[in-house]
């Protein structure tokens, strides 16, 4: 039996719970290869705990978490892509997009109905009408969590999750002999490349700027941009933190400290305004796909769901402008020394 195999049953056999990930400190003495293996295994324990625990009920706040940590590992693999050197980082980069995928309609539908449609309702006794709107869309729901548990269970994801597991193995040997694992080898990575003997200080600089610029490109247009360059701009604003996020340690003293906390503050409050609003438009669209397999009765009842939904959710997009604003005159912490 393999080791992920034999965990995940001896897991299996207690009531799991979703496991938010915790970031690495890092400090400026480190080198990027010190800083990339203590981020991997970081990662690889996110990862693996989170699926662990979809697998055995498919709880929504653990699909949440997993995909998180599968987009946290993609921005940060591409952030030291530039250092490693080696020729299997694009395909991994490729297997955890197309796992990302994997957890989309899941986690859509479980936003849809947790975050939008049932508390529409809260306080208030459910029509006949409206249970079977609710009804209908769970059904959807149950069938994307089937289709999640086949994907987990493919050839494809076998193949990616028992590469990363030979990953998390010998990092985790490494780490118990070494402390450091600075010359072990990982499969299909360079360790010895002189680019990641670099500073991380330096590699931090250069993430952080490049992803800095991508928002402020979009950013300074945000009043003028339609729902897909939107979301385009939530998705570099969340890249943009969890690069900011791994690398806040850098900047130790009181003065950078309160720097970073304002700048990823604007951030997330931007991402927040932007999230909304995309759950919003996903759940229109989920709606909609519903409405055209219900009963004649019920088509009524789904087109004054999505007017309400319409309604209360219309000023999402107020404090955009006003927010963009503010993190535009934030200071940039990472150029501070």
């Amino acid at each position: 039996m393999s080791s992920l195999a034999g965990h995940s049953r001896r897991q299996l056999r207690t009531k799991l719970q979703p496991v938010l990930y915790e970031p690495v400190l890092l400090d400026e003495a480190m080198t990027a290869r010190t800083a990339l293996l203590k981020v991997v295994r970081a990662l690889c324990n996110h990862f693996f705990a989170n699926l662990d625990c979809v697998r055995q009920d498919g709880c929504p706040e653990s699909v949440h978490q997993l995909r998180i940590g599968v987009r946290r590992a993609r921005v940060i693999l591409s952030d030291f892509s530039g250092v490693m050197e080696d020729e299997e980082v694009p395909s991994l980069l490729d297997e955890l997009r197309w796992f990302q995928r994997q957890l989309g309609p899941a986690r859509e539908w479980d936003v849809t109905l947790d975050e939008i449609l049932v508390p529409l309702w809260k306080g208030k006794r459910l029509s006949i009408k409206a249970r079977g709107v609710i009804q209908i869309a769970n059904a959807h729901r149950i069938v994307a969590h089937k289709d999640l548990q086949r994907s987990l269970n493919s050839a494809r994801c076998r193949a990616f999750l028992k590469r990363l597991e030979q990953w998390k193995e010998i990092l985790e040997s490494a780490d118990r002999r070494s402390g450091t694992a600075v010359g072990h080898a990982v499969p299909g990575w360079n360790m010895r490349s002189k680019k990641l003997a670099r500073p991380v200080m330096d590699l931090a600089s250069e993430a952080l700027q490049a992803r800095h610029a991508k928002v402020r490109k979009l950013g300074n247009v945000a009043h003028k941009l339609k729902e897909k360059e939107l979301h385009k701009l939530r998705i570099e604003l969340k890249e943009l933190r969890y690069t900011a996020e791994l690398f806040y340690g850098l900047w130790g003293n009181k003065k950078e400290r309160k720097l970073v906390s304002a700048y990823l503050a604007g951030v997330k409050k931007l991402q927040v305004v932007l999230g909304v609003g995309h759950d919003i438009a996903i759940a229109g669209k989920l709606i909609r796909s519903i409405r055209s397999e219900a009963e004649s009765v019920l088509k009524r009842e789904i087109d004054e769901i999505r007017d309400q939904i319409a309604e209360e959710h219309k000023g999402d997009y107020t404090p955009l402008d006003k927010l963009w604003k503010r993190h535009a005159r934030a200071k940039k912490f990472w150029e501070t020394r």
